[in-house]
């Protein structure tokens, strides 16, 4: 049975009071007897009517001091009923004790939760992530930064140069309550919302040795308050949902040894159509997931020789709760890992290579062990999609010069020449190609070349003294030696 309780709560401390009810009513509501019961003696605190005076350490306390005027209406709010309001993050007590002097309306109070609200039914409502930042008007979330710096110690870094997300998820909460064993279903989920996220990141330790551990940085925070009304009846309970938003970046790990010159810049981009959320169904946690993710993996510079690891995230965490009580997190971080690895001597051989990773990972959990009052198991539950990667160099092939003919112990008349290619297809400078005969007595004066701006790698081929076929090799490496993909190549010649 439900009761409006005709108090205005103004800002003291930390009590902020920003809805009202509009009904006042100081007589027991009747209850409506369909699918959906509250208990008895439950008060809706009306913001319009009374004047809270507590003092902050007194809210702690849960000390509830009203001014009495000439208009505010006295309530009879008998010892053991249930006062819910929108102050703050909103609240649900428990009423232990009533005093009133002249001036004032006392009433003292202990946590309560929605199972001694609701008796029985479902309930659902909605809130969505607009509007997030003060003063802005916004449909959905974004935010955008620049030169984040992870990590500074004279020329080593490693730094963001730049990120970006946004998303417009509308998070459906749904929970039911059976009137013995209390709260039996609890779900919060988003479908079918849009999610893009970019970054660049950039490592950077020219001739000195860097190894990060694991750690993140909180790039911003946001929050909003909602205030949701439940209709019963005639009558409406206020939910209020306060949605954080954390954007950090996490850094995973990062080992940089041996340079010569600067690192790499990689970016990668994500863009999805996102289900995500978690179902509580009698005792029993289920993930709610579906994605079909759009990625790109750029790498947009590199330069110097290194080797060095870099898994990097940027992961925004949405955290809400309900009346003050925690409900699940989710997150959605788009992930990238680079690996570039420089074979010892390549001061003198020059052998690299390069390999970049990009991938979704989402999180979903349940950190606390009370969800709207229903004591119930720790949840967690990460998942990765599949990755896309990045090579380079990746791939040599014939350009030109292959199957010609000339005269013996002499220069043919077109250099042979290999061109290398990254994973995407995209030609590479600065790639080492090893070039020697095999057969035939000749010789090719650049044994090693470096590819050019368009991939390139070129060298004459001095015929030995036998007619026939005559043959040279062409070969492209790994940083470790390992061979690339088209390697060795086999140019082949007639002497005559």
């Amino acid at each position: 049975m439900k009761k409006t309780l005709s108090i205005f709560l103004v800002a003291i401390a930390l009590i902020v009071g920003n809805s009202s009810c509009k009904k006042d009513k100081t007589t027991p509501i009747p209850v409506d007897l369909g699918p959906n019961q509250l208990r008895s003696n439950v008060f809706v605190v009306d913001t319009t009517k009374w004047i809270l005076r507590s003092m902050a350490n007194e809210i702690s306390m849960g000390i509830y001091r009203y001014k009495l005027t000439a208009t505010t209406p006295y309530v009879d709010i008998p010892v053991g009923s249930i006062i819910i309001g929108t102050a703050g993050d909103g609240y649900i007590r428990r009423v232990t004790g009533v005093d009133v002097n002249p001036y004032d309306m006392i009433i003292r109070t202990i946590q309560a939760d929605f199972t001694d609200v609701f008796k029985m039914g479902t309930y659902t409502f909605q809130t969505d992530m607009s509007d997030m930042k003060p003063g802005v008007s916004s449909t959905g979330f974004s935010h955008s930064f620049t030169n984040k710096s992870i990590f500074k110690d004279g020329d080593r870094s490693v730094t963001i140069l730049n990120g970006h997300v946004e998303m417009n998820p509308t998070w459906n909460f749904t929970f039911g309550f059976d009137s013995i064993i209390g709260i039996n279903k609890f779900e919060m989920a988003t479908k079918n919302a849009d999610f893009h996220a970019d970054f660049t990141v950039n490592a950077t330790s020219p001739g000195l040795q860097l190894s990060l551990p694991e750690r993140e940085h909180q790039v911003a925070s946001y929050s909003k308050k909602s205030i949701r009304w439940l209709s019963i009846g005639k009558d409406s309970i206020p939910v209020v949902v306060v949605t954080n938003v954390d954007l950090v970046v996490s850094i995973f790990s990062v080992w940089l040894n041996q340079t010569i010159g600067k690192g790499g810049t990689v970016n990668t981009s994500v863009s999805d159509q996102l289900g995500l959320g978690l179902s509580y169904n009698n005792g029993v946690w289920s993930d709610i997931y579906n994605t079909n993710p759009t990625r790109t993996l750029r790498v947009d510079s590199l330069s110097g020789r290194q080797n060095e690891w870099v898994h990097v995230a940027l992961t925004p965490r949405v955290s809400m709760k309900i009346c003050g009580k925690p409900c699940p997190v989710v997150s959605m971080a788009p992930e990238e890992s680079l690996y570039k690895y420089l074979e010892i001597g390549a001061t003198l051989y020059g052998k690299w290579d390069l390999s970049a990773y990009s991938f979704l990972s989402t999180h979903v959990g349940v950190t606390n062990t009370e969800i709207l009052g229903k004591n119930i198991p720790l949840y967690s539950l990460h998942r990765v999609t599949d990755s896309i990667a990045y090579y380079t160099p990746y791939l040599a092939a014939v350009a030109s010069g292959d199957g010609q003919t000339g005269s013996v112990l002499q220069t043919l008349a077109n250099p042979v020449t290999v061109k290398v290619t990254d994973s995407y297809g995209a030609p590479q400078k600065e790639i080492p190609v090893y070039f020697n005969v095999i057969t035939g007595g000749g010789n090719c004066p650049a044994q090693k070349v470096f590819t050019d701006d368009n991939g390139d790698a070129k060298s004459t081929w001095t015929l030995g003294s036998l007619p026939g076929q005559q043959t040279l090799s062409a070969a492209v490496f790994k940083g470790n030696s390992q061979l690339v993909s088209g390697a060795p190549i086999i140019f082949k010649a007639f002497g005559q």
